[in-house]
């Protein structure tokens, strides 16, 4: 069984800006909560280390999660290359990707909704009908780089890299995915989830169209590179930074010919 995982909408969210355990209203602005828990959560830790992907790969039929991500800035898109004579081979390199998830308790849930006056306020001058997130999952990488290379003739090979950030073990992790668990309070002042248990695109769609409006998110199959279990991503549309001219980003372009 796989989760459902929305994509954060750019690359300024270093680990640490979003916490497990908050309550956002917003899942375009992750960072910014109405509640953080005072203590830390019981959390949950997987990580996998030195990871490559390739389109080329067998094992990497459907688009993973994070290769997702990177189609918000236009990279790994065949688009990009024009007129070629092969498909571009796109690959990805992460030092480590690190998944952190706890459950929530129904006693947090509690001193979240109805205990924090933030929140209680803000469902209270809405009459209660909106729902707010309870972050309860985090994705990041450390250390990632991209290439795109495709055979432009004979002899000839257009390739772009990106450095995302810096490629060792000693980069600050960047947060790039979160799950959240959608609680709403009822009339009767019980708080009650919306189940996250995937349910067909066409309904998500059409729920996210419901609660943010429409064409604010696109829903996506894609598959967990670390798992290898289906997932759904929520990416937000369109995308509103360009990699390419971001901060973080190191660009190297080039055009060969090989002898």
């Amino acid at each position: 069984m796989g989760n459902t995982y929305f994509l954060v909408p750019g690359w300024g969210f270093p680990h640490g800006t979003i916490t497990l355990g908050s309550v956002i209203i917003n899942s375009m602005h992750p960072q910014l909560a109405l509640f953080e828990p005072p203590h830390p959560v019981q959390v949950t830790t997987a990580v996998k280390t030195r990871f490559t992907s390739t389109r080329d790969d067998p094992a990497d039929r459907k688009s993973g999660l994070f290769r997702t991500f990177l189609s918000l800035f236009g990279l790994g898109d065949e688009d990009g290359f024009h007129n070629d004579r092969k498909k571009p081979i796109v690959a990805y390199s992460i030092w480590d990707l690190q998944s952190l998830s706890f459950v929530p308790t129904d006693e947090l849930k509690i001193k979240a909704i109805i205990e924090t006056e933030r929140v209680a306020q803000f469902l209270k001058a809405s009459d209660n009908r909106p729902s707010v997130f309870m972050v309860t999952g985090i994705k990041s990488i450390r250390g990632a780089s991209v290439l795109t290379a495709s055979n432009k003739g004979p002899g000839w090979t257009a390739e772009i890299r990106v450095g995302l950030e810096k490629e060792s073990r000693e980069g600050k992790p960047v947060v790039f995915a979160f799950e959240v668990l959608q609680l709403r309070l009822s009339d009767t002042g019980d708080i009650t989830t919306v189940s996250d248990i995937l349910e067909p695109l066409e309904k998500l769609q059409r729920r996210l169209d419901h609660e943010f409006g429409e064409a604010a998110f696109t829903a996506l199959g894609t598959t967990d590179e670390q798992t290898g279990d289906t997932c759904q991503v929520i990416a937000p549309s369109p995308a509103p930074v360009d990699l390419l001219t971001a901060s973080s980003a190191r660009i190297d372009a080039s055009l060969a010919h090989d002898i």
